[in-house]
């Protein structure tokens, strides 16, 4: 009875991952373009660059996102997932730094800043975003 229990969840884990498209389009088409960005900054960062399913029908490919996939450090650290808008492209530029604002209350974490270049109809332009375990928002 246990070893039917215990295939029968084995099977529907299977058959939920494999009809999760999202999640199959991921782990077959995610590339990993950087992480970071230092040891000692307060969350780990990775980002993947991911293209929409599809063929080119010329100069024009599916659209490309950024997954943001960011982390506090230790035994049982909290853990999120963000998404750049679609764009023709996205490119890693460089981890930077936040500027300096008001002083932060005591256990704030300062965001990690990254600077990734979006292409849009021919026309690039350098974006940098704050990403945080509450989100990612463009830094003007």
């Amino acid at each position: 009875m246990r070893n039917a229990l215990l295939a029968v969840l084995a099977a529907l884990t299977m058959t939920a991952c494999a009809h999760a498209p999202s999640l199959v389009q991921f782990a077959n088409n995610a590339e990993l373009i950087a992480q970071g960005p230092l040891p000692t900054a307060p969350l780990f960062v990775r980002l993947f660059r991911l293209q929409a399913t599809g063929e080119c029908d010329g100069p024009r490919c599916p659209e490309v996102s950024v997954q943001i996939a960011v982390s506090e450090l230790g035994e049982y650290p909290r853990q999120a997932l963000f998404a750049t808008p679609a764009a023709d492209d996205w490119q890693f530029v460089e981890w930077g730094e936040y500027p300096r604002q008001a002083p932060q209350k005591e256990g704030d974490v300062m965001p990690v800043v990254v600077a990734l270049k979006a292409t849009r109809h021919g026309v690039s332009q350098v974006r940098r975003f704050a990403i945080t375990l509450d989100g990612v928002r463009p830094i003007e």
